[in-house]
């Protein structure tokens, strides 16, 4: 949802209300549902203006980041790790991404799956650029979650983008998540 947002970043060369107008009809004549990503507390009139329109509030995120250590590389003993600069179908289909697959592979990137009895439990995307990283599509199976994967990904996704020159890494996450924002926190976030 948020890749394919409409992204508020200075003032517009028209009247604010034809700009949304123009930003609405873009989107339909895609067949698109127009969505406005707006960074806060920045463009807050604009967040008002919509919400006076009756536009809603989909989800709030929080941007996250941290340096990346030079720790121990994550230790797991269910299965394996699997590291790709290219996403599978399989990778793809974990968490119904197939659709993003163009979008995805515009910028190189590390996709990691950690593989146990032949089935993929959890995946996640790194995306390098200069001394960052972006952490994108952390995904553990909803049955297997609080057994410690999703620091294990993290951990993994950390150590292989830090070996490819990353010091640094970011990340967005719903504020709702709760644990994941637990969870990142503990690692530094």
């Amino acid at each position: 949802m948020r890749a394919n947002s409409v992204l508020a970043l200075g003032e517009p060369d028209i009247a604010i209300d034809d700009a949304i107008d123009k930003a609405v009809e873009f989107y339909k004549e895609r067949d698109l549902t127009p969505t406005f990503h707006i960074v806060l507390p920045t463009y807050i009139e604009l967040d008002a203006l919509l919400e006076r329109k009756g536009w809603s509030e989909k989800v709030i995120v929080q941007v996250m980041v941290s340096d990346i250590s030079l720790g121990e590389p994550p230790r797991q003993d269910r299965g394996a790790w699997e590291f790709d600069h290219e996403p599978s179908d399989e990778w793809l289909h974990f968490q119904n991404d197939a659709g993003a697959k163009d979008i995805m592979v515009r910028y190189p990137a590390i996709y990691a799956g950690l593989r146990v009895a032949g089935n993929l439990i959890a995946a996640g995307r790194a995306a390098n650029f200069e001394k960052w990283t972006v952490l994108t599509r952390l995904y553990v199976r909803p049955d297997l979650r609080s057994q410690g994967l999703g620091k294990a990904l993290l951990t993994a996704l950390l150590q292989e983008a830090r070996s490819q020159g990353a010091t640094k890494a970011l990340l967005q996450v719903d504020s709702k998540n709760t644990s994941a924002i637990a969870l990142y926190k503990k690692l530094g976030f």
